[in-house]
């Protein structure tokens, strides 16, 4: 990967995510090092998404193999900045334990369960107790509902159907194996 340093448009994100972060987030998605990132921004959300954290969107500009200039985008999780949140995620260990589950689903991946791609976003570059770099969803369509609001039939049944996949793509990857959950975690 060859980066043109007077090109980058860094957005003072250089204090909050890795520039060699953001390439390892752009090797993957490509399956190639062979690109020149451009430049690239990181546009925060502000509407509140989840519980702990903020969020950003990590707009990234560069060229591919080919020559052609090629646009990606990623989600950003962060570690809650604010100290009575960060201290509960610490001590719940929630970043850690996200983290895990997303090296959990990277496994079942290898192991050739394609269905868990299909339920959750793939993580590029986790950094403990700093970020997450994740597939941008809603780039591909999805939506967060209003927690507000009660979800309708059409909604809870591909709630459901997620929920299976997921719980199949363990049962899968246990078969496939011959181990248990317990051997797992220890």
């Amino acid at each position: 990967m060859i980066e043109h340093e007077d090109s980058l448009n860094e957005n003072d994100i250089s204090e909050e995510i890795l520039r060699e972060d953001i390439a390892q987030a752009v090797g993957k998605k490509l399956g190639t090092t062979n690109f020149v990132i451009l430049n690239y921004t990181l546009e925060p959300i502000t509407q509140r998404l989840g519980l702990l954290g903020d969020h950003s969107i990590l707009y990234t500009s560069l060229l591919n193999p080919d020559g052609e200039e090629k646009q990606l985008s990623f989600f950003v999780k962060y570690f809650p900045k604010l100290e009575a949140p960060a201290k509960f995620a610490e001590g719940i260990g929630a970043f850690k334990r996200e983290m895990f589950i997303y090296e959990l689903f990277e496994v079942f991946t290898k192991s050739g369960i394609n269905m868990i791609s299909t339920v959750t976003p793939r993580c590029y570059v986790a950094q403990y107790n700093k970020y997450l770099i994740l597939d941008n969803l809603i780039s591909e369509g999805f939506d967060t509902f209003d927690k507000h609001k009660t979800l309708d039939y059409n909604c809870v049944l591909i709630v459901l159907q997620s929920l299976a996949r997921l719980h199949a793509s363990s049962i899968i990857y246990e078969e496939k194996n011959l181990l248990s959950w317990v051997n797992i975690t220890d």
